[in-house]
Protein backbone atom coordinates (compact mmCIF):
# COMPACT_ATOMS: atom_id res chain seq x y z
CA UNK A 1 0.00 0.00 0.00
CA UNK A 2 2.98 2.29 1.06
CA UNK A 3 4.74 1.74 -2.24
CA UNK A 4 1.41 1.64 -4.65
CA UNK A 5 0.65 5.72 -2.98
CA UNK A 6 4.28 6.94 -3.38
CA UNK A 7 3.85 5.46 -6.98
CA UNK A 8 0.28 7.62 -8.02
CA UNK A 9 1.85 9.97 -6.57
CA UNK A 10 4.97 10.25 -8.52
CA UNK A 11 2.98 9.95 -12.07
CA UNK A 12 0.58 12.74 -10.70
CA UNK A 13 3.83 15.45 -9.52
CA UNK A 14 6.06 16.88 -12.21
CA UNK A 15 8.98 14.96 -11.46
CA UNK A 16 10.48 12.07 -9.37
CA UNK A 17 11.75 15.21 -6.59
CA UNK A 18 8.58 16.64 -6.38
CA UNK A 19 6.64 13.71 -5.68
CA UNK A 20 9.66 12.52 -3.07
CA UNK A 21 9.45 15.23 -1.24
CA UNK A 22 5.15 15.19 -0.88
CA UNK A 23 5.24 11.70 0.24
CA UNK A 24 7.64 12.72 3.04
CA UNK A 25 5.44 15.94 3.95
CA UNK A 26 2.38 13.88 4.12
CA UNK A 27 4.33 10.44 5.99
CA UNK A 28 6.48 12.19 8.26
CA UNK A 29 4.13 15.24 9.58
CA UNK A 30 2.92 14.45 13.14
CA UNK A 31 -0.46 15.45 12.98
CA UNK A 32 -0.81 12.85 9.85
CA UNK A 33 -0.23 9.74 12.36
CA UNK A 34 -2.96 7.51 12.42
CA UNK A 35 -3.99 8.75 8.64
CA UNK A 36 -1.22 8.46 6.72
CA UNK A 37 -2.78 7.00 3.82
CA UNK A 38 -5.85 8.78 4.21
CA UNK A 39 -3.83 12.17 3.49
CA UNK A 40 -1.75 10.36 0.67
CA UNK A 41 -4.91 9.04 -1.56
CA UNK A 42 -6.20 12.91 -0.73
CA UNK A 43 -3.34 14.18 -1.83
CA UNK A 44 -3.62 12.21 -5.00
CA UNK A 45 -7.44 12.87 -5.61
CA UNK A 46 -6.51 16.79 -5.32
CA UNK A 47 -3.60 16.75 -7.49
CA UNK A 48 -6.71 15.31 -10.36
CA UNK A 49 -9.24 17.64 -8.70
CA UNK A 50 -6.67 20.66 -9.50
CA UNK A 51 -6.60 19.06 -13.36
CA UNK A 52 -9.67 18.89 -13.97
CA UNK A 53 -12.79 20.15 -11.91
CA UNK A 54 -10.39 22.65 -10.02
CA UNK A 55 -13.09 25.20 -8.31
CA UNK A 56 -13.03 26.29 -4.67
CA UNK A 57 -14.75 23.66 -2.12
CA UNK A 58 -15.16 23.99 2.03
CA UNK A 59 -13.64 21.93 4.29
CA UNK A 60 -14.12 21.58 8.26
CA UNK A 61 -10.62 21.82 9.96
CA UNK A 62 -9.41 19.89 13.00
CA UNK A 63 -10.48 22.10 15.18
CA UNK A 64 -14.28 22.43 13.50
CA UNK A 65 -13.71 25.77 11.58
CA UNK A 66 -14.58 25.65 7.87
CA UNK A 67 -12.07 26.67 5.29
CA UNK A 68 -11.89 27.61 1.59
CA UNK A 69 -9.77 25.20 -0.43
CA UNK A 70 -8.73 26.60 -3.31
CA UNK A 71 -6.30 25.00 -6.27
CA UNK A 72 -4.42 28.77 -6.76
CA UNK A 73 -3.75 28.77 -3.04
CA UNK A 74 -0.93 26.59 -1.67
CA UNK A 75 -2.16 26.64 1.67
CA UNK A 76 -5.15 24.74 0.48
CA UNK A 77 -2.91 21.77 -0.45
CA UNK A 78 -1.13 21.79 3.00
CA UNK A 79 -4.97 21.60 4.22
CA UNK A 80 -5.26 18.34 2.22
CA UNK A 81 -2.15 16.92 2.67
CA UNK A 82 -2.22 17.38 6.66
CA UNK A 83 -4.89 17.21 9.55
CA UNK A 84 -3.37 20.34 10.89
CA UNK A 85 -0.80 22.88 8.86
CA UNK A 86 2.16 23.46 10.75
CA UNK A 87 1.82 21.15 13.48
CA UNK A 88 4.89 21.71 15.61
CA UNK A 89 3.22 25.46 15.86
CA UNK A 90 -0.06 25.10 16.12
CA UNK A 91 -0.13 22.18 18.45
CA UNK A 92 2.42 24.43 21.00
CA UNK A 93 0.51 27.43 20.64
CA UNK A 94 -3.09 26.10 21.53
CA UNK A 95 -1.13 24.78 24.64
CA UNK A 96 0.23 27.73 25.87
CA UNK A 97 -3.13 29.70 25.18
CA UNK A 98 -5.16 27.40 26.99
CA UNK A 99 -3.29 28.35 30.18
CA UNK A 100 -4.76 31.67 30.03
CA UNK A 101 -8.56 33.32 29.97
CA UNK A 102 -9.37 34.02 25.94
CA UNK A 103 -8.07 37.23 24.31
CA UNK A 104 -7.53 38.81 21.23
CA UNK A 105 -5.03 37.73 18.32
CA UNK A 106 -3.42 39.73 16.16
CA UNK A 107 -2.29 38.09 12.71
CA UNK A 108 -0.01 40.26 10.59
CA UNK A 109 0.61 38.44 7.14
CA UNK A 110 -2.44 36.63 7.65
CA UNK A 111 -2.85 35.86 3.74
CA UNK A 112 -6.29 33.98 3.75
CA UNK A 113 -6.77 33.72 7.49
CA UNK A 114 -5.29 29.92 7.82
CA UNK A 115 -3.68 30.66 10.96
CA UNK A 116 -6.03 32.38 12.69
CA UNK A 117 -9.18 29.80 11.86
CA UNK A 118 -6.83 26.95 13.54
CA UNK A 119 -6.14 29.55 17.22
CA UNK A 120 -9.85 30.78 16.64
CA UNK A 121 -11.45 28.91 18.93
CA UNK A 122 -9.01 29.65 21.82
CA UNK A 123 -9.59 33.22 21.33
CA UNK A 124 -12.08 36.14 22.35
CA UNK A 125 -11.43 38.50 19.38
CA UNK A 126 -8.76 38.51 16.62
CA UNK A 127 -7.41 41.23 14.04
CA UNK A 128 -5.92 39.86 10.83
CA UNK A 129 -3.88 42.44 8.47
CA UNK A 130 -3.08 41.28 4.57
CA UNK A 131 -2.56 44.00 2.06
CA UNK A 132 -2.58 41.93 -1.13
CA UNK A 133 -6.43 42.36 -2.38
CA UNK A 134 -6.76 38.46 -3.74
CA UNK A 135 -5.66 37.26 -0.47
CA UNK A 136 -7.91 39.33 1.36
CA UNK A 137 -10.64 38.98 0.01
CA UNK A 138 -10.23 34.98 0.67
CA UNK A 139 -9.25 36.17 3.85
CA UNK A 140 -12.84 37.76 4.70
CA UNK A 141 -14.50 35.31 3.06
CA UNK A 142 -13.21 32.58 5.05
CA UNK A 143 -14.20 34.93 8.58
CA UNK A 144 -17.43 35.36 7.20
CA UNK A 145 -17.97 31.46 6.65
CA UNK A 146 -17.26 30.81 9.65
CA UNK A 147 -19.28 33.89 11.36
CA UNK A 148 -16.65 35.11 13.51
CA UNK A 149 -18.45 38.49 14.35
CA UNK A 150 -15.36 39.28 16.73
CA UNK A 151 -12.49 38.99 14.10
CA UNK A 152 -11.75 41.91 11.73
CA UNK A 153 -9.92 41.74 8.63
CA UNK A 154 -7.71 44.93 7.43
CA UNK A 155 -6.47 45.06 4.18
CA UNK A 156 -2.74 46.98 5.49
CA UNK A 157 0.22 46.33 5.08
CA UNK A 158 1.80 46.71 8.69
CA UNK A 159 5.08 48.33 9.30
CA UNK A 160 7.20 51.23 11.77
CA UNK A 161 5.61 53.92 10.11
CA UNK A 162 2.21 54.49 8.75
CA UNK A 163 1.61 56.19 4.91
CA UNK A 164 1.56 54.06 1.85
CA UNK A 165 4.46 51.04 0.59
CA UNK A 166 5.73 49.84 -2.66
CA UNK A 167 4.51 45.96 -2.21
CA UNK A 168 5.65 42.87 -4.94
CA UNK A 169 3.29 40.49 -5.80
CA UNK A 170 4.77 36.92 -6.33
CA UNK A 171 1.78 35.34 -8.07
CA UNK A 172 -1.60 34.80 -7.09
CA UNK A 173 -2.55 34.33 -3.61
CA UNK A 174 0.97 33.97 -3.14
CA UNK A 175 2.44 33.52 0.38
CA UNK A 176 5.62 35.42 -0.54
CA UNK A 177 4.26 38.98 -1.12
CA UNK A 178 6.55 41.26 0.36
CA UNK A 179 7.71 45.28 0.90
CA UNK A 180 9.63 46.27 -1.91
CA UNK A 181 13.28 45.93 -1.67
CA UNK A 182 13.24 43.31 1.45
CA UNK A 183 16.57 40.97 1.32
CA UNK A 184 14.38 38.11 2.44
CA UNK A 185 13.25 35.44 -0.14
CA UNK A 186 14.50 37.07 -2.71
CA UNK A 187 14.48 33.86 -5.16
CA UNK A 188 10.45 34.42 -5.85
CA UNK A 189 10.09 36.20 -8.92
CA UNK A 190 8.05 39.75 -9.20
CA UNK A 191 5.02 39.79 -10.84
CA UNK A 192 3.87 43.14 -10.39
CA UNK A 193 3.80 46.28 -7.80
CA UNK A 194 1.00 47.55 -5.72
CA UNK A 195 1.15 50.91 -3.42
CA UNK A 196 -0.49 49.44 -0.36
CA UNK A 197 -1.68 51.53 2.95
CA UNK A 198 0.51 50.82 5.89
CA UNK A 199 -0.27 51.31 9.46
CA UNK A 200 1.74 50.76 12.99
CA UNK A 201 0.37 48.02 15.38
CA UNK A 202 0.74 50.67 18.26
CA UNK A 203 -0.94 53.36 15.73
CA UNK A 204 -3.94 50.73 14.89
CA UNK A 205 -4.75 49.51 18.85
CA UNK A 206 -4.25 53.85 19.87
CA UNK A 207 -7.30 54.25 17.64
CA UNK A 208 -9.12 50.95 17.70
CA UNK A 209 -8.11 49.64 21.20
CA UNK A 210 -8.51 45.69 22.15
CA UNK A 211 -11.55 44.63 23.54
CA UNK A 212 -9.64 41.87 25.60
CA UNK A 213 -6.53 41.33 26.77
CA UNK A 214 -3.65 40.57 23.72
CA UNK A 215 -2.76 36.75 23.92
CA UNK A 216 -0.97 36.21 20.38
CA UNK A 217 0.78 37.54 17.64
CA UNK A 218 1.64 36.01 14.28
CA UNK A 219 3.80 37.89 12.18
CA UNK A 220 4.78 36.72 9.01
CA UNK A 221 5.83 40.00 6.29
CA UNK A 222 8.01 37.91 4.54
CA UNK A 223 11.58 39.92 5.53
CA UNK A 224 9.98 43.01 7.50
CA UNK A 225 9.43 41.23 10.37
CA UNK A 226 11.83 43.90 12.36
CA UNK A 227 9.92 46.36 11.42
CA UNK A 228 6.90 45.53 12.37
CA UNK A 229 8.00 44.79 15.95
CA UNK A 230 9.62 48.34 16.26
CA UNK A 231 5.91 49.74 15.45
CA UNK A 232 4.31 47.49 18.32
CA UNK A 233 6.81 48.52 20.84
CA UNK A 234 3.78 49.79 23.35
CA UNK A 235 1.28 47.10 22.52
CA UNK A 236 4.03 44.40 23.40
CA UNK A 237 5.09 46.22 26.28
CA UNK A 238 1.29 46.50 27.82
CA UNK A 239 0.66 42.79 27.04
CA UNK A 240 3.51 41.08 29.16
CA UNK A 241 1.32 37.58 29.03
CA UNK A 242 1.10 37.61 25.43
CA UNK A 243 3.48 35.15 22.92
CA UNK A 244 4.75 35.92 19.66
CA UNK A 245 5.07 33.77 16.97
CA UNK A 246 7.87 35.53 14.31
CA UNK A 247 9.01 34.50 10.95
CA UNK A 248 13.25 34.27 11.53
CA UNK A 249 14.12 36.76 8.83
CA UNK A 250 17.08 38.36 11.36
CA UNK A 251 17.87 36.49 14.38
CA UNK A 252 19.98 39.18 15.76
CA UNK A 253 17.78 42.22 15.28
CA UNK A 254 14.29 40.08 16.37
CA UNK A 255 16.61 38.97 19.60
CA UNK A 256 17.53 42.03 20.64
CA UNK A 257 14.13 43.56 20.14
CA UNK A 258 12.67 40.98 22.16
CA UNK A 259 15.61 41.18 25.16
CA UNK A 260 15.01 44.34 25.46
CA UNK A 261 11.27 44.24 26.83
CA UNK A 262 12.40 40.99 28.84
CA UNK A 263 10.73 39.04 26.21
CA UNK A 264 12.31 35.13 26.27
CA UNK A 265 12.57 33.30 22.79
CA UNK A 266 12.40 29.50 21.89
CA UNK A 267 11.31 27.16 18.77
CA UNK A 268 10.07 24.42 18.61
CA UNK A 269 11.28 21.18 16.25
CA UNK A 270 9.16 19.56 13.60
CA UNK A 271 7.77 17.21 16.56
CA UNK A 272 6.73 19.89 18.40
CA UNK A 273 9.89 19.78 21.22
CA UNK A 274 10.80 23.25 22.88
CA UNK A 275 14.25 23.98 21.44
CA UNK A 276 15.91 26.75 23.93
CA UNK A 277 19.60 26.45 22.82
CA UNK A 278 20.94 29.53 20.37
CA UNK A 279 22.29 27.99 18.07
CA UNK A 280 19.25 25.80 17.28
CA UNK A 281 16.46 28.60 17.82
CA UNK A 282 19.24 31.19 16.00
CA UNK A 283 18.56 28.48 12.69
CA UNK A 284 14.70 28.32 13.11
CA UNK A 285 12.20 29.01 10.74
CA UNK A 286 9.80 30.74 13.28
CA UNK A 287 10.79 32.40 16.20
CA UNK A 288 8.34 32.58 19.30
CA UNK A 289 8.37 35.10 21.96
CA UNK A 290 6.84 34.92 25.37
CA UNK A 291 6.28 37.94 27.50
CA UNK A 292 7.63 38.11 31.07
CA UNK A 293 4.24 37.43 32.46
CA UNK A 294 3.68 34.21 30.38
CA UNK A 295 3.60 30.66 32.26
CA UNK A 296 6.25 30.03 29.63
CA UNK A 297 8.67 32.75 30.59
CA UNK A 298 9.76 30.94 34.25
CA UNK A 299 11.07 28.01 32.07
CA UNK A 300 12.66 29.91 29.09
CA UNK A 301 14.63 32.30 31.76
CA UNK A 302 15.78 29.17 33.71
CA UNK A 303 17.40 27.66 30.63
CA UNK A 304 19.03 31.65 30.02
CA UNK A 305 20.42 31.88 33.73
Amino acid sequence: MYSFAHTILEKLSKSKQTSIGVFRYIWENPSNKGQRLYRLFLAMGWQMYKRTIARPFVVRLDNGQKFVVDPQSANSTGVIYTRIYEPQYIMFLREQLNQLSAGTIIDVGAHVGLFSLLLAHLCRDGIAFEPASDNFRFLERNLELNRLSSFHAVEAAVSDEGGEKVFEITGSFSGTNRMKDQAFSRDHAVHNTVTVKSLTLDDYVSTTPLSSPLRFVKIDTEGHEIQVLKGAVELLRSSPEAIALVENSDFAGINSFFTELDWRICTVDKQGNLVTAKEGVSQAYNLIACGPKHPLWTRLNSYTN
